[in-house]
């Protein structure tokens, strides 16, 4: 504002908007140079101050995700806010523009294509800020439905021959969230549906290719271990090494 010829500063912080009061004529009115400037300013300003914010929360689109099949959209909301932005986890979120990608204008919008089970995993904070003051989202965690992978099967003993009446067990593993749902396959033909085989007392029918299959009902994906073949011969019989091939005659 002009005052005897001078330019005074009309806001006294950066977190106010300051608003001159005018004449009727659109001019600045007429100010008593006998007054205090302060008393000018108190009847020249109007002070804006921003609502407080509040109410900060993220939503998703998705309920729950499966991994590299679902595109999650976060929307951070809050009431008395201008711009936003996300941690994962203590870190702030970068986005790539390809992978992940934010609102930008306001970063209010977070997509996530192709999502990965490490994507939400952080949790995901929102910080929405005004002129003012900022405010934090409760912690997001979205689960993301992955796999089966790395499925592996473990023999007892690892013997691929076996006299008549020993034991063998067969366990069969797979990295999957949901748990993944494991079944055991005979020479083809499903056998059980259990992560661990225990056979007692093997006989020579026992003889044959096994096999374990792990299916995610969520990702609708499944995947098949490597074949174990087992040989069960009968009470007498002798192992001949010849090189570093052995094998069994009854």
């Amino acid at each position: 504002m002009y005052l005897h010829n001078r330019i005074y500063p009309i806001c006294l912080t950066i977190k106010c908007l300051c608003i001159l009061r005018r004449t009727s004529t659109g001019e600045m009115g007429h100010i008593n140079q006998h007054r205090p400037i302060w008393s000018v300013l108190a009847q020249s300003m109007v002070l804006f101050s921003p609502e407080p914010v509040t109410d900060v929360k993220i939503s998703s689109n998705l309920p729950e995700a499966v991994e590299f099949n679902s595109t999650v959209i976060l929307t951070c909301s809050a009431k008395g806010s201008f711009t936003y932005r996300w941690l994962n986890g203590s870190d702030p979120l970068v986005a790539d523009g390809t992978h992940t990608k934010l609102n930008p204008t306001t970063g209010n919008e977070l997509t996530i294509t192709e999502v990965r089970r490490t994507d939400l995993r952080g949790p995901i904070v929102c910080i929405a800020e005004n002129a003012l003051e900022s405010g934090r989202s409760a912690p997001f965690n979205l689960t993301v439905s992955y796999g089966p992978e790395k499925i592996a099967v473990t023999q007892t003993p690892t013997d691929s021959f076996f006299k008549k009446g020993s034991n063998l067990t067969l366990t069969c593993s797979a990295d999957s969230d949901p748990p993944t749902q494991l079944r055991w396959m005979f020479n083809g033909a499903e056998l059980l549906q259990k992560a661990i085989v225990t056979i007692p007392n093997l006989e020579e029918k026992h003889s044959g290719n096994y096999s374990c299959v792990a299916y995610n009902a969520k990702t609708n994906r499944n995947v098949v271990s490597t074949v174990a073949s087992v040989t069960v011969l009968g009470t007498t019989w002798t192992r001949v090494q010849s090189q570093n091939t052995s094998f069994c005659l009854e």
